[in-house]
């Protein structure tokens, strides 16, 4: 089980944490190349960082997800 959530996002009013989108990307995609690479079966969720901005980092990362495994 993978939380990816995006509440680490810069700007985000709780986590006071300052992770582009790019960072956000990248990160994922180590997730999901790692269970990938080690055939470890995964199930990503998405959590925190609900606002309305993050939406594009989330289509785009979950885009690059898609991409990674076709």
């Amino acid at each position: 089980m993978y939380n990816a959530g995006t509440d680490i996002m810069a700007g985000d009013p709780l986590s006071g944490l300052n992770i582009s989108e790019d960072g956000v990307i990248q990160r994922d995609e180590l997730v999901i190349r790692s269970a990938s690479d080690n055939n470890v079966p995964l199930c990503m969720v998405l959590s925190g960082g609900y606002q309305k901005c993050n939406a594009e980092c989330i289509a785009k990362s979950i885009q690059n997800v898609f991409e990674l495994l076709n």
